[in-house]
């Protein structure tokens, strides 16, 4: 969960937010993202994102370090600098395009390098993804394989969705999340997992059955019921019960028709919908 900690509203929605989501967390996991809307600099400057993450914030979030912060090692040093004294993970938002997204991400990989912090990062957005060939992307894919980066991206409509499959396929933990389920950004987002997936099908074509259902890692962290030759792979004896029952015909189908008859299981429990 992205939260704004920023000059303006300090650490007051951290607070609320935290809240909500401790007395809901019967029904859910969560992690906290302390966000600097307003730029990693001048939020830090009042000592902002340091007292999010001594508060108990799971990530330290990033922003556009060349667009927002006007100063790529600046902002690049003082997250990581904070994450690193606070074992905490960062969750980078590239917003930038071209070659200058693409140069940050690059001094992201170096970053990480630098204060060996593999499986910690996360980039979002990253539309610069979507301005380089298929044969970078898998260049760039096998560098964050390398180093356990985790990209999510919310596949927007207006040409910048770059094309998850290829990165899922090299190995990438790629996610299709939401940026609002409200209407800060637009008025569109409803926080059906689903439905944004359904969306990315078809912003890049994909039609058949059997090409939809490998998409279905991207909304279950990584889950899939067959593998490639299917072979059930999930769920197993042990495995959490964390789970969406749905009147589908299988996985493909509920994307593409986003089956609206669903029950949602909790470590056992369920937690929303009913059996009818």
């Amino acid at each position: 969960v992205q939260v704004n900690v920023d000059p303006v509203i300090e650490l007051e929605n951290f607070k609320i937010i935290r809240e909500v989501l401790e007395n809901n967390k019967h029904k859910l996991t969560y992690e906290i993202v302390a966000f600097p809307q307003h730029g990693t600099l001048r939020t830090e400057a009042k000592g902002l994102l340091e007292e999010a993450l001594k508060e108990g914030a799971d990530y330290l979030g990033g922003l556009d370090p060349a667009i927002i912060d006007g100063d790529i090692e600046k902002s690049l040093t003082t997250t990581f600098d904070l994450a690193k004294k606070y074992g905490k993970k960062i969750d980078f938002h590239v917003h930038t395009g071209q070659n200058l997204g693409i140069y940050e991400i690059k001094r992201i990989l170096n970053y990480i390098d630098e204060y060996e912090m593999n499986d910690m990062v996360t980039l979002s957005h990253a539309f610069s993804l979507n301005d380089i060939g298929h044969h970078k992307q898998v260049e760039l894919a096998k560098e964050f394989v390398k180093r356990g980066v985790t990209l999510n991206t919310t596949q927007p409509i207006n040409g910048e969705a770059y094309p998850f499959m290829t990165f899922l396929n090299e190995g990438v933990d790629v996610n299709i999340v939401n940026d609002n389920i409200n209407d800060h950004w637009n008025p569109f987002g409803t926080g059906d997992m689903a439905e944004r997936l359904n969306r990315g099908c078809q912003i890049h074509n994909f039609k058949d059955e059997y090409t939809i259902s490998r998409t279905l890692p991207a909304i279950t962290g990584g889950l899939l019921p067959l593998n490639n030759e299917g072979e059930r792979i999930w769920p197993k004896v042990g495995d959490k019960a964390n789970i969406l029952l749905s009147k589908s015909d299988s996985s493909a189908h509920l994307i593409a028709r986003l089956v609206p008859e669903r029950v949602t299981m909790f470590e056992g429990e369920i937690v929303n919908g009913e059996f009818i």
